[in-house]
């Protein structure tokens, strides 16, 4: 028998999953930019590096003008860096609980479909064992 709602917190499960790997590797990329740019001259417009600014720019742009400045310092960065480590931080609670619940529900279903099989048996023997003996 298919079980479907197994089926579907893996799915969920995985996703959740590669949502969390996804945003590990974006605030790593972004911290990476970070270093560059403070530590090293570095032509930004060279491949591998272009690629890595396009790719972490939305977190260097994205709301600056819904934050304030604090006299010159742009703290955009810093705030969407701040909400992307909070978002990874929940997916990470997210799935340890989702797995040790998963695991817990499996067994909950498990247990009580074996006991349903069982107790139904159960009463097909006696049943059974009742009209054998009239």
């Amino acid at each position: 028998m298919i079980n479907f709602t197994e089926i579907f917190n893996n799915i969920n499960y995985i996703f959740i999953l590669f949502c969390y790997i996804v945003t590990k590797i974006y605030s790593l990329a972004i911290e990476f930019r970070v270093f560059l740019q403070i530590f090293f001259t570095i032509n930004p417009y060279n491949y591998p590096l272009r690629l890595m600014w396009i790719w972490t720019n939305p977190v260097f742009t994205v709301g600056r003008k819904l934050y304030p400045y604090f006299i010159t310092i742009d703290i955009c960065p810093i705030v969407n860096l701040m909400l992307l480590k909070k978002l990874s931080a929940f997916l990470h609670i997210f799935l340890v609980k989702y797995k040790t619940q998963g695991k817990i529900l499996s067994n909950l279903i498990t247990n009580s479909l074996s006991f349903n099989y069982k107790k139904k048996a159960l009463i097909i023997l006696k049943r059974y064992i009742l009209n054998y003996v009239r």
